[in-house]
């Protein structure tokens, strides 16, 4: 039994505080898409918060730290896999996300801690190339990447909080800053696909949080699916093949297949073609 009222009043002080931090579930980790009212996108999310999608539940694997990252390079397919061009080295690239302002944002994988190892305890950086190519500008500690419906900002995690960049002024704005567009930012709290989840969107207008219905992984199918919603985009679970796939009627085409490895794929803004991460290396 406790007698003295101050130490009672010090351990329930410690025991909330540690209460609160493990409740945290909120806390962003993975983007998934900023969507702008009246869109195609949003028209999906309304469906699958409501349960009217027919969608399958979304399983594709996650790049992993065994996928050698020296190699790595950004390539550019058509939609219909007639033409694969290299755009890009960009050593530990993954996650690449394609916005209306001609720029393609994603994530470096390196060695922060230096155990010698770069896997789940390293923080990855953000950075983004013109989709023309050339040289990479390297924004700072962050994850997971997205663009803003107008390509003018970059959201991504960092800290464990949503951080928005201004690509045109190039620098970090306040999350409140009246410049940043409306639509909702749709997050989850995990990483791996393994024990993702829950989901929420935050409100680009108000930053007001909410949580979506459960709804297992079918949220990640909003980070796949072109600019009309007809199509969605995917790595298979070897990563040697990217797939197109028809939401609607649920044919698949596979579009690039050969003995590399090849994942993490994203439409450009129009539909017609697909950036991708490969180890292949370009022909001379």
């Amino acid at each position: 039994m406790i007698k003295s009222p101050k130490l009672f009043l010090l351990m329930l002080t410690l025991f909330a505080w540690s209460a609160a931090g493990q409740n945290d579930d909120s806390k962003p980790v993975l983007l998934v898409k900023w969507i702008a009212p009246q869109s195609a996108d949003h028209s999906l999310l309304e469906q699958i918060r409501s349960k009217t999608d027919k969608l399958v539940e979304f399983a594709a694997r996650a790049t992993s730290p065994d996928t050698p990252t020296s190699s790595r390079r950004l390539w550019v397919v058509s939609a219909d896999g007639a033409k694969n061009t290299a755009l890009a080295l960009v050593p530990g690239v993954r996650r690449p996300r394609w916005g209306s302002g001609k720029f393609i944002a994603f994530e470096i994988e390196s060695d922060t801690n230096g155990d010698g190892n770069i896997d789940f305890h390293d923080e990855p950086s953000v950075g983004f190339v013109a989709e023309s190519g050339g040289g990479v500008t390297r924004i700072g500690p962050g994850m997971s990447p997205i663009w803003s419906p107008d390509g003018k900002h970059l959201a991504y995690v960092s800290q464990g909080k949503i951080v928005v960049y201004d690509v045109v002024a190039k620098r970090e704005i306040n999350v409140d800053d009246p410049s940043i567009p409306g639509g909702v930012i749709v997050y989850t709290n995990k990483r791996s696909l393994a024990s993702i989840n829950d989901f929420w969107t935050m409100d680009m207008t108000n930053r007001r949080v909410e949580k979506l219905p459960n709804a297992k992984r079918k949220y990640l199918w909003l980070e796949s699916t072109s600019r009309t919603g007809d199509d969605a985009v995917y790595s298979n679970l070897a990563r040697t093949s990217i797939i197109v796939k028809q939401l609607t009627t649920g044919k698949t085409r596979t579009i690039v297949a050969d003995k590399h490895v090849n994942f993490d794929p994203s439409w450009s803004p129009d539909g017609a073609l697909i950036v991708y991460v490969s180890t292949r290396a370009p022909a001379n």
